[in-house]
């Protein structure tokens, strides 16, 4: 299945290491929203968990890392 412009967006942003609130705030969206919209990513994609699509697409940003905030 292909993913919507917003899924492609939010997708690029969980590549770049941001949280959902993080990601909620920047696009002006629920941070509820960017949940189910970063749940459906996943599953469309067939990932268990954000760390692991990371780890297999690769990380935009040194941020990526786990846990993103002790990254410099």
């Amino acid at each position: 299945a292909m993913l919507t412009d917003r899924q492609q967006e939010i997708l690029g942003h969980l590549l770049d290491g941001l949280s959902n609130k993080e990601i909620a705030r920047k696009l002006g969206l629920s941070h509820f929203t960017v949940r189910n919209h970063v749940s459906n990513i996943l599953r469309m994609m067939g990932f268990n968990c954000r760390r692991t699509m990371r780890h297999a697409l690769g990380s935009r940003s040194p941020r990526a890392g786990y846990p993103p905030r002790l990254v410099a």
